[in-house]
This record gives C-alpha cells, structure tokens and sequence, in this order.
C-alpha cells in the first residue's frame, strides 16, 4: 500500500471492491441510467489483478435488483452477497427487499436465493463454499440488528437470534476468521439520546450464536 495508480471507473458506478484472490477482485454496487442517480440497477464486475494494473473480465447487470449492499467470498469463484430488490408502490419510490445472491463459477452464473424479506444487509463474510454470514438491520416492521447465516452457499438463509433484550440497533461489518470464529460489530444508541456506541460481537460457533 506504499504505492497507489489510478484507475478510472466508467460513469454511473456505485460499488465497492472484494478481492477474492490475489488475481482476481470483484467492484459490486449499482449502476445508474442517468446522471441524476434514478433507475439504479445491480451489478457485479469481475477484474483479473496484475501486478500494475488490472483487466475487466466479466460485467454483469442483475436484472430486477437495484443494488448490491454485501458481498464476500470464499475463493476466487465462489461468492455470495446480499442484494436489494425495490417493489415500487410510486413513479419515485418503493419497497426494498433482502435477495441473496451467490455464484460458483465465478460469476457466470448467478443464484437468487431466499431468506427473511425485511433486511438491509450492509456486510458479508464466507469463510468456507458453504457457509457465509451477512450483518445488517430490520426494517421498521421489524427493526434491530440482525445476522443471517447460510449453510448451503447462499442458497437459503436464516436469522441467528441475538438476545432478547440486545441493545443493537443495526450490524455494520461482519467478518469470520474460520468456519468457527466470527465477529461482529454492533451499533447502539445510547445515552442521552443521540450519542452512538459501538461494540465488537465474537462468535465461536461459525456465527449460530
């Protein structure tokens, strides 16, 4: 990191960088179809790393998904993340649903997998093919932080049942070490109102509890 080249990004991106391999990084986020940053549609490209640059492999739009708010993975093929589908009620807005994505070929090909609708992922960790974590918070109906965790490769998610009366109101950033260590960070308003804490959560179980 001593030394750092610029690459410029074509127009009307939104993404951030999850670099599987050493020579192979995926930019996911949203592309927008105009300047004023309406119509957003997912996205995921696909780049071969070298040494003083890198090369565009693959581009994919996910059609039907507006964004893609978590994404990790466990090889340079195997990926999986959270994405956002938008049910618009109005010409300008909508309601925003969790779909989970994943890929084992890179991304090829890509599959919509299920899990609880009301989730805003914003963090995702796969420490094996197999299972992945994601971080984020309910929605209003709903509200809290929550954790899904796969065992299927992103395929199907479940929600991890945090304590009852935990203080968290969403998750920002989840990472596993291994299959069995795992850890959170949590956010929660404190007091007086306003104030913000934030707290590490750990895992040794692969993130069930």
């Amino acid at each position: 990191g001593a030394t750092w080249v610029v690459h410029y990004l074509p127009r009307g991106l939104d993404v951030t960088v999850v670099c599987a391999s050493s020579s192979r990084c995926y930019l996911v986020g949203q592309q927008f179809a105009n300047s004023g940053g309406l119509n957003s549609t997912a996205v995921v490209l696909r780049y071969r790393v070298y040494r003083h640059g890198w090369h565009l492999e693959r581009k994919t739009l996910l059609s039907g998904l507006v964004d893609i708010s978590g994404f990790g993975c466990s090889s340079a093929v195997r990926c999986g993340g959270i994405a956002d589908h938008l049910t618009k009620t109005s010409p300008t807005g909508g309601t925003l649903h969790f779909v989970s994505i994943s890929t084992t070929d890179g991304g090829t090909v890509w599959r919509r997998g299920t899990g609880p609708q009301l989730f805003g992922g914003w963090s995702v960790s796969c420490p094996s093919p197999t299972i992945c974590i994601a971080g984020g918070a309910g929605d209003s109906s709903f509200p809290g932080a929550w954790i899904l965790r796969t065992t299927d490769g992103g395929i199907s998610w479940s929600k991890v049942n945090l304590a009852a009366s935990s203080p968290y109101v969403s998750i920002t950033s989840a990472a596993c070490a291994s299959v069995h260590l795992c850890f959170a960070v949590g956010g929660q308003r404190a007091q007086p109102p306003g104030d913000y804490a934030v707290s590490i959560l750990i895992s040794t179980d692969g993130g069930e509890d």
